[in-house]
């Protein structure tokens, strides 16, 4: 891997930061007064606690990625393990696609199934 991030991850890197200063919009615009109520309404959200810990988690991988050799290994294990946050995420988007959804709904209910 190079030191510094190609494009394509630049781009990425860009998305990710946005996504997350979106985040950070949204909890300050909404309805409650103070802060602290604000984070609680938010955090009410499933989606939003795991797009909170998918942009942590990136952000981790991001500072290790830059850092020297030995530490940029482990950034690319900690971008391994972050894209699975997006893989679920990208499955809820699917979920309410007229066509993927119903495909969707019927796998989540296999896997859950497998667990029980």
């Amino acid at each position: 891997m190079e030191r510094w991030p190609s494009l394509q991850e630049w781009i990425v890197i860009s998305y990710i930061i946005t996504l997350g200063l979106e985040k950070v919009r949204q909890i300050l615009m909404s309805e409650p007064g103070k802060l602290k109520q604000k984070i609680n309404v938010w955090m009410e959200d499933y989606w939003n606690i795991t797009d909170m810990a998918a942009i942590a988690v990136f952000l981790l991988g991001l500072l290790l990625r830059l850092q020297s050799e030995p530490s940029m290994g482990y950034g690319r294990v900690i971008y391994c393990v972050d894209i699975i946050f997006w893989y679920i995420r990208v499955l809820d988007i699917f979920g309410v696609n007229k066509y993927l959804g119903p495909y969707v709904m019927m796998i989540g209910k296999m896997v859950r199934h497998s667990y029980m």
